[in-house]
């Protein structure tokens, strides 16, 4: 049923008001609200006086319960929801008489001591009221000499937000902020002048909003993740009707002077975002209030503390649910497309915000920040001439500067989040500008000895007992396989592994391969110290640009293998004690230094097998120079024998190292023959024939016997 007319709606209804007014029951208030929901909404805002008094009369009953009380404000909430409130002296009755139900002065929080479910009712009231008001009413509320009322309200949500433990009702309090803040689902975001008039009241309370969603935000995860959420949209949402650029500000070079304020020069005389007023008469309050005007003096105070926690909720991109990343990645980009010239000192935060978010494992999030970043670069262009990406270069410069001490750290949490900005920044300046930055001696430079430092190996855990090789090279899940003397020092978690592995491609991708792999090489030769290191970074770089067609990759491969297939490089001393080298000179190996050489001697096989991925059958070319040298390796104790998969998948044998061994016995012949005879000096040609005939089919015993015959004759 569903009843039009007001005189029959209160002839409906009289009843119900009169057993709430005479006989305030949980049941008579239930019976009350289940009519109300048949009334039409056009009858019931004729009746919206009649219907509130029995409530708001009960309501200011001492005697009642709290419970019933509740009942009380969940029937208010039913009419305001069908409802408009036109009159603002109505308005900020019901306002006051809701928040009273829950007020304690006595309190620092202002919140009594009363059921959750009482709070949680007058929150969601409130927040009705607020939503159903007319246009005209909310207009007249955002004037300053309303402010008071307004920051009681927004000071008393922000507590529940943040002390209460129901997370409904924290929900509900942090909505009702956003309400207050007119930055709700439903609020006109198009409306300038209104939000110019709300930020004018808001101002006072931004250090209070900001502070208390802050907290929320970066609180722990245990709270859920919908909590996190919510506290970030509110954040971002108040700070922009507060600080956003208005239209006179469109001339970025006249908005730079007005805030370029020496700090060597320039001391206010006071704090700009402080209220103060001469008593706490009502009176002074609200003088105050209509003088205190947002300059720019206070703009760029706002902004410095902005700026604080700005970098504080930073901390929310580490969150485990991808929601939560959005809602950053997504208030972001509103400061920075509504607010970058009021928020300077917040706007590095921001942007670097959205390039680690760019690299974010969820697809979504990594769109949705790699989408802001473009639209803010198009309006840096716009208005200012300059790119993005010319404004981040010397950002990405201090990030290389300051990146060993974050990854010698021990906090796995801000090493990972600098490596997604480093992959982000690399990422951002691509083809166009990484190649170009990195023509400057000094930013190559401090890159690659950034890098090498980041990647140092740990010898520690190489036991000169253990076998390193995998003697079943026919295994088929060669994902499976691990590197166990693959160790590093300042790092344990794989997924920085994965994200330092990631930034190596991604500079093949981006960046100059020649320059890189040049200067890395002249590294290699004259610090022998690091040697793991640049082999480790040359052979990642060299795996990022597989499919690159704007440069020699067969020139640069074929100078990286001549100096890892140099003798003294590639014969380095596996074990410990006296040695000859490659000038018949007898050289004392100590146990460091043959678990370095363990790594080492891994890490070049692997290069050649990473190598021969890359060319793919354009490796065929360096086929003699590499294979015996590789079966060597795997044959030893010491060896690493992905290559050999790596290799034969390369020249077209698939992963069957049978077929690759067949293909190229003639090879092998020669060169196993002629070391055979020279076994004093050739001792790894035992561990190539052990290969040969392990893997040989019944097609190559014909060359294995030629071999024996011409050994033994």
């Amino acid at each position: 049923m569903d009843i039009q007319h007001p005189a029959a709606t209160f002839n409906f209804l009289k009843p119900a008001y009169n057993l709430v007014i005479q006989q305030p029951s949980k049941n008579h208030i239930l019976k009350l609200t289940e009519l109300l929901r048949s009334v039409s909404p056009s009858a019931l805002q004729v009746l919206q006086d009649v219907s509130l008094f029995p409530l708001q009369l009960q309501l200011q009953n001492m005697q009642l319960g709290l419970e019933i009380k509740r009942y009380l404000v969940d029937c208010m909430k039913e009419i305001l929801q069908r409802t408009h409130v036109c009159d603002l002296k109505k308005f900020l009755e019901l306002y006051t008489m809701l928040f009273f139900q829950i007020y304690d002065q006595k309190k620092s929080c202002l919140v009594g001591d009363v059921p959750e479910e009482l709070k949680l009712s007058v929150v969601e009231c409130v927040t009705s009221l607020l939503k159903q008001a007319s246009s005209d009413v909310i207009c007249e509320l955002y004037d300053r000499k309303y402010a008071p009322k307004l920051g009681q309200g927004i000071y008393i949500a922000i507590q529940m937000a943040q002390w209460e433990k129901s997370r409904p009702l924290r929900l509900a309090a942090i909505e009702c902020v956003m309400t207050l803040a007119q930055v709700h689902g439903d609020a006109d975001r198009d409306d300038i002048v209104f939000r110019h008039q709300v930020g004018d009241v808001l101002m006072f309370f931004l250090p209070g909003i900001v502070s208390g969603l802050q907290r929320i935000a970066t609180d722990d995860e245990k709270q859920g993740h919908q909590i996190t959420m919510l506290a970030v949209k509110a954040w971002a949402e108040t700070v922009a009707v507060v600080m956003e650029d208005s239209n006179s500000s469109d001339d970025l070079e006249h908005f730079n002077m007005q805030f370029r304020i020496n700090p060597t020069t320039t001391v206010l005389q006071e704090d700009p975002l402080v209220t103060k007023w001469e008593d706490c008469s009502k009176e002074s309050m609200l003088k105050s209030l209509q003088e205190k005007n947002r300059t720019p003096e206070w703009y760029h105070a706002a902004a410095e503390k902005l700026a604080v926690s700005a970098k504080a909720i930073c901390r929310v991109q580490h969150h485990s649910h991808w929601k939560v990343r959005m809602a950053l990645a997504s208030s972001c980009h509103l400061l920075l497309s509504r607010c970058c010239r009021n928020l300077k000192p917040c706007v590095m935060y921001l942007i670097e915000m959205l390039i680690m978010l760019s690299e974010d494992e969820y697809e979504d999030v990594a769109a949705a920040a790699t989408k802001g970043l473009r639209l803010y670069s198009e309006k840096c262009e716009t208005h200012s001439g300059k790119s993005l990406l010319e404004i981040l270069e010397d950002n990405f410069y201090n990030l290389v500067t300051k990146l060993p001490r974050i990854l010698h750290g021990t906090d796995d949490v801000q090493q990972l989040s600098a490596l997604r900005l480093l992959s982000g920044y690399i990422k951002l300046l691509g083809v166009s500008k990484l190649p170009h930055l990195l023509s400057s001696v000094s930013h190559l430079n401090r890159l690659m000895w950034t890098l090498i430092q980041a990647f140092e190996l740990d010898n520690s855990c190489i036991s000169l007992l253990e076998d390193y090789s995998l003697r079943d090279l026919e295994v088929s899940q060669v994902e499976v396989w691990t590197s166990p003397w693959k160790q590093f020092k300042y790092f344990t978690d794989h997924s920085i592994l994965k994200k330092m592995e990631d930034v190596c491609c991604m500079l093949g991708q981006y960046g100059d391969l020649s320059i890189m792999s040049y200067r890395l090489l002249d590294i290699f030769h004259s610090n022998p110290y690091n040697r793991k290191e640049i082999t480790f970074l040359l052979n990642e770089i060299l795996c990022g640009g597989a499919y690159r067609e704007d440069t020699n990759l067969e020139d640069i491969i074929r100078e990286v293998l001549q100096v890892y297939l140099e003798p003294s490089i590639w014969y380095v001393s596996l074990s410990v004690g006296t040695h000859t080298n490659e000038l018949q000179e007898e050289v004392s190996i100590t146990l460091g230094q043959a678990q370095s050489n363990v790594i080492q001697a891994c890490l070049l096989v692997e290069g050649v097998g990473k190598m021969a991925r890359v060319l793919g059958s354009k490796f065929d070319q360096f086929l003699l120079k590499t294979l015996y040298l590789v079966l060597e390796r795997a044959g030893s104790a010491n060896g690493l024998v992905v290559a050999i998969r790596d290799i034969s998948h390369a020249c077209g044998y698939g992963r069957d190292v049978t077929d690759l061994v067949q293909a190229n016995v003639d090879y092998f012949s020669y060169h196993v023959t002629f070391k055979l005879r020279r076994m004093e000096q050739n001792a790894g040609v035992m561990d190539v024939l052990n290969i040969v005939m392990k893997y040989s089919s019944m097609d190559v015993l014909p060359c294995l016997e030629d071999i024996v015959k011409d050994v033994l004759h």
